[in-house]
């Protein structure tokens, strides 16, 4: 069967402005993750399948790219459950992109 399907937005900031409409329309994603090279809220639709909205963490494709060979990604390849609200909030106070995406060690 289907396991979920995903669809890819442009950067951070659209995905954020996507949570943000489907919160006032009271849709909450269920799992919120930083994955290292991208950010993924998974919801479920009405069908009880889950839909997963996305966006590189990178603005850049190479880094993007670059990014599955460090250290940080062979220790981690799943990344980490983040707060949306918590991870929203830090982007648009102005914590640089860089180091909001960056997953501890």
């Amino acid at each position: 069967g289907l396991h979920h399907m995903q669809f890819r937005n442009a950067s951070l900031t659209e995905l954020f402005e996507r949570y943000d409409v489907m919160k006032a329309a009271g849709i909450l994603p269920r799992r919120t993750f930083n994955h290292g090279p991208g950010t993924s809220f998974y919801y479920e639709d009405p069908d009880g399948n889950t839909v997963e909205l996305s966006s590189t963490n990178f603005p850049v494709e190479a880094d993007y790219l670059a990014y599955f060979t460090t250290e940080a990604y062979r220790k981690n390849i799943s990344g980490i459950e983040i707060d949306p609200e918590a991870y929203i909030g830090r982007f648009r106070s102005g914590v640089p992109q860089s180091e909001l995406i960056r997953i501890p060690d």
